[in-house]
């Protein structure tokens, strides 16, 4: 067997490159990193100067979406926005997500009016999660405490995203009074092919190795390796992270949308979490496909997808009730 660290040299983790603008017709978006894995996308008139710059100083005297940054370190970046202040929808990206298919969700997000804060993992950091994912959820939450006027609405997650916002929770759970509020602005969750910890194995391997099937068994034996001889370094974590997202503390109302051929974000694990936080009293619809892949329901189904989406998001108030228009406007920016 390969060791761990020839295999991981072989597939580096994706670092979405610095672009400063990024236009699609009429729609413009600035990508403003706050660190390697949370960036911020916000549009605006004239976003050029603050996006590029992050140390110049120009507050916003009028109501035009202006953002500037202040600080000089990655979770403690300031951000100052106007006075129409805009929501913000939480993408958490599947692993190694490349970015053509991301920015198609953000697309659909940023043309409904809202700015998106992007977050991402690596497979380092998901195995080793104290020095990894953990630091990523404390990042995000210190981010938004800092920046109080940025709301969060909407939490989109995809696969391993889930495993991320449960980590996000374990640190509110321990830190309560400074960073529940942070929360307390949410007003829909979406769940697109959801992994609970014991997916990790299969769906880490099959996300670094999707074509190279010797190295996706390789590195899938691994990884249960891993997860046995690192229980109070990995898995411990990983069964936190767990029971924090099953117990979770946002009672927004939630869709969750999952295969029935899908090995990684199963059926019945997602049933299992509707059946937890329904308990809870939380409102859950589901749209389950019948053999699409691991995060691919919308290439296969972008029709049904699309429809599922916006109506949801439209009961939540969170997109225009003119239902078909914003139907119209999704399956054209995805």
């Amino acid at each position: 067997m390969m060791k761990f660290a020839a295999i991981c040299h072989m597939y580096k983790a994706v670092k979405f490159p610095l672009r400063c603008l990024m236009s699609a017709r009429h729609l413009t978006m600035v990508n403003i990193p706050v660190t390697n894995n949370i960036k911020l996308v916000t549009s605006s008139e004239n976003p050029l100067k603050t996006a590029c710059n992050p140390y110049l100083k120009d507050p916003s005297k009028n109501n035009e979406a202006h953002l500037v940054i202040e600080a000089q370190k990655q979770s403690k970046v300031r951000v100052v926005t106007s006075e129409n202040e805009r929501p913000i929808a939480l993408i958490f990206s599947w692993m190694l997500a490349k970015e053509k298919h991301v920015t198609k969700f953000v697309k659909f997000y940023i043309s409904n009016g809202y700015d998106v804060i992007n977050i991402s993992i690596s497979p380092m950091q998901l195995l080793f999660p104290v020095s990894g994912s953990q630091v990523i959820a404390a990042d995000l939450l210190k981010f938004l405490y800092t920046n109080k006027e940025l709301k969060p609405k909407v939490v989109h997650g995809f696969s391993v995203g889930g495993y991320v916002f449960g980590e996000v929770l374990t640190h509110v759970r321990n830190q309560p009074n400074s960073f529940r509020p942070v929360l307390d602005s949410i007003s829909a969750q979406v769940f697109d092919s959801a992994v609970d910890f014991e997916g990790i194995p299969a769906g880490l391997s099959r996300a670094m190795f999707p074509k190279l099937v010797p190295l996706r068994v390789a590195m899938e034996a691994y990884i249960r390796y891993h997860m046995k001889v690192m229980q109070n370094k990995a898995t411990t974590h990983y069964m936190q992270s767990s029971m924090s997202f099953h117990g979770t503390i946002v009672k927004a109302p939630a869709l969750f949308i999952y295969s029935k051929a899908d090995p990684i974000g199963t059926e019945e694990g997602n049933l299992r979490l509707k059946e937890s936080w329904e308990n809870a009293g939380i409102q859950v619809q589901t749209k389950c496909f019948e053999k699409s892949p691991h995060v691919s329901h919308f290439y296969h189904h972008p029709e049904e997808y699309s429809t599922e989406l916006v109506s949801f998001l439209a009961q939540c108030g969170l997109v225009p009730q003119n239902f078909q228009t914003c139907v119209s406007k999704m399956k054209e920016k995805l």
